[in-house]
């Protein structure tokens, strides 16, 4: 999605990207250094605007920040457990680190 992009590259923090690599953040994709409170707010904003489903299907994973709003999304709808499971079938391979582990663990609750 053009839009999550360029709220992305909008929102990068040169100074946050230096903190999170300090910590020990890893993984395979482009960071931007979007800051998690402001990743967690967008994605209560998409959240309202567009479907669970067409969110996973319609952002991309080039950056790192993209994984981690996808984490945040499925924290925003109300599951049933069996929903829940899958989703996070869906997104366990996704995690590459603590960071997207706990942001994501974190944010999930069953309905």
């Amino acid at each position: 999605m053009k839009e999550v992009k360029e709220f992305l590259k909008k929102n990068q923090d040169k100074k946050y990207l230096d903190f999170s690599d300090g910590i020990g953040a890893c993984s395979n994709k482009i960071r931007l250094g979007v800051r998690i409170p402001l990743l967690r707010n967008y994605a209560k904003v998409l959240s309202k605007e567009y479907s669970l489903d067409y969110l996973m299907d319609n952002i991309e994973e080039v950056y790192y920040e993209e994984v981690m709003l996808k984490g945040f999304i499925i924290g925003n709808y109300k599951l049933t457990y069996d929903e829940l499971v899958e989703y996070i079938d869906y997104f366990l391979p996704k995690i590459t680190d603590w960071a997207i582990c706990d942001t994501f663990v974190a944010g999930l609750k069953i309905t």
